[in-house]
């Protein structure tokens, strides 16, 4: 048999694999995965987001929209690697996170309101997150995600039998999801959330993914700064309204549980989940002498806006 041939009857395997786990797990978050779970397929149905397969060695990926000024068009769909076909369990986790991702894009709608959106659009002005802001914003998103996909795999995992379960999971036992249900539902402020197994913090947690951590989320800020320098923008101000919209976009919002003054506005720099080093502190402080800001309180938010 041809290496050709290997390849296409390996790509037919993983086309037939992927659509099986997907029915799958769509079956086990809408009927196993709690109240969430059923809230989440309804709305990602609803919104009309879409799915698909890639061939890389990746996990899962949501992926709003394409970067590039020749297509315009908001792709909203989530995109599955090989890697994450290990087991309905994993799937499941995957798909919940990445859908959860989804609805607060399309909740909160602010596929136009990030840095990448001067390159993935063409219009004639902008309203662009202030750098702080779009660190509180991505913190806010994966807190969202991570917290409501660990209670829906809670619930699946408390199953007396899983569908074609391998035994292993991507983010460790069951018993860090049943804490992370208990804890997320009963929580007195985000820092207790416990959302992996062995009693991780949140905020412990996410030092050590640095896709997460304030440098890595700045330096895809900077990356995005001629685009944004050479576009019509204004630099707008995260708010207590953007980040109820998110953290309410599924199941309970955990926002009322954190300790925040709502008559006062959000300063998203001193409001931070997760602090910045000092290292990070002078990539903002550059990033905010290059966009003329001087204070993060000053700058309007996308409700003036609406007004």
């Amino acid at each position: 048999m041809t290496q050709t041939m290997y390849k296409l009857l390996d790509q037919q395997a993983y086309n037939t694999r992927f659509a099986y786990w997907r029915t799958l797990a769509e079956s086990l978050i809408k009927h196993h995965g709690g109240d969430v779970g059923t809230e989440l397929v309804n709305k990602f149905n609803g919104y009309g987001c879409d799915e698909m397969q890639i061939t890389s060695d990746t996990c899962a990926s949501y992926v709003p929209y394409l970067a590039s000024k020749n297509n315009m068009a908001i792709t909203n769909t989530v995109m599955y690697g090989r890697r994450s076909l290990a087991n309905a369990l994993d799937f499941s986790l995957f798909m919940a996170h990445e859908r959860i991702h989804a609805v607060q894009f399309n909740k909160a709608d602010i596929f136009y309101n990030f840095p990448a959106a001067t390159s993935a659009f063409n219009f004639e002005k902008y309203q662009i997150y202030s750098p702080a802001s779009y660190v509180m914003l991505i913190q806010t998103l994966e807190i969202d995600a991570y917290g409501k996909a660990s209670m829906i795999v809670s619930d699946i995992a408390s199953m007396d039998e899983i569908p074609m379960y391998s035994g292993s999971f991507a983010y460790n036992d069951v018993m860090g999801y049943q804490a992370a249900h208990e804890k997320l539902a009963n929580t007195s402020g985000i820092e207790n959330v416990l959302y992996t197994s062995g009693f991780i913090t949140l905020e412990n947690h996410m030092q050590k993914q640095a896709c997460y951590k304030p440098r890595a989320t700045l330096q895809r800020y900077i990356a995005q700064m001629p685009n944004i320098e050479a576009s019509n923008v204004e630099i707008v101000r995260l708010s207590h309204a953007d980040i109820h919209k998110i953290a309410g976009a599924i199941g309970p919002d955990w926002y009322t549980a954190v300790k925040h003054d709502e008559d006062k506005p959000l300063n998203p720099r001193e409001a931070l989940f997760l602090k910045m080093d000092k290292d990070e502190e002078r990539m903002l402080n550059r990033l905010n002498a290059q966009l003329g800001i001087t204070n993060e309180e000053d700058l309007p938010t996308l409700q003036d806006f609406e007004r």
